[in-house]
């Protein structure tokens, strides 16, 4: 899947990140994942006690799957429910190198997985090391994907 990123102003995103945590938008999110069933297919994995309280199983976060920062909107449409260390690899090693030096208002294309809903790491590990093998450095990044 390909996103298309517009650098929004920093106001804008201050505003969007604002209403995000303000309206405790993770929280109704991963509510909304448990009420319909959603995390179901996962419940060996994930702590099906914290979402049913509206929090986020530990070892994951709320994605903007078009960032904030990016065009993204508050919606449930664009959030998933993600593993940390996928997490921190999309921002690592996709959305970081593809943002350097770019302008308010300039638009780059940014390939990333089409997640579902749920998305966990071991899914993606294919993709993941098909990605590490333009890194110098694989190893101890694949070390700071397993750090909390």
């Amino acid at each position: 899947m390909t996103v298309q990123f517009t650098l929004q102003p920093p106001e804008v995103t201050k505003r969007l990140r604002k209403e995000f945590d303000h309206k405790r938008l993770n929280r109704v999110f991963v509510l909304w994942l448990y009420r319909t069933g959603r995390l179901n297919p996962y419940s060996h994995e994930i702590d099906l006690i914290r979402a049913s309280r509206g929090r986020a199983p530990s070892n994951f976060d709320v994605h903007h799957i078009v960032p904030l920062s990016g065009g993204g909107l508050n919606k449930f449409s664009n959030m998933c429910l993600i593993e940390r260390s996928l997490h921190k690899f999309i921002n690592k090693k996709c959305f970081d190198p593809a943002l350097k030096n770019i302008k308010v208002g300039e638009t780059v294309t940014i390939n990333v997985p089409d997640f579902p809903r749920v998305a966990l790491r071991r899914e993606y590990n294919g993709w993941i090391d098909k990605t590490l093998q333009q890194t110098k450095n694989a190893n101890r990044f694949y070390a700071f994907l397993r750090r909390p």
